[in-house]
């Protein structure tokens, strides 16, 4: 009898760490493949002419 839960704890122990395994690498690429971020133009020529403006004030 003890045998068999030697066998089953140690066949529970394998697929925990089998799980642990596929988890991170499910977690890898899901951050390989993600979309990249983008930024809309609005935007874009705000942060400018912030930029602008702060920079010709100080000339």
């Amino acid at each position: 009898m003890s045998k068999g839960i030697e066998i089953i704890k140690d066949r529970l122990q394998r697929k925990r760490k089998q799980y642990i395994r596929q988890k991170e690498k499910m977690e890898q690429i899901s951050d390989t493949y993600r979309e990249p971020r983008v930024i809309p133009n609005a935007k874009v020529g705000d942060v400018i002419s912030a930029g602008c403006m702060s920079f010709c004030s100080t000339v």
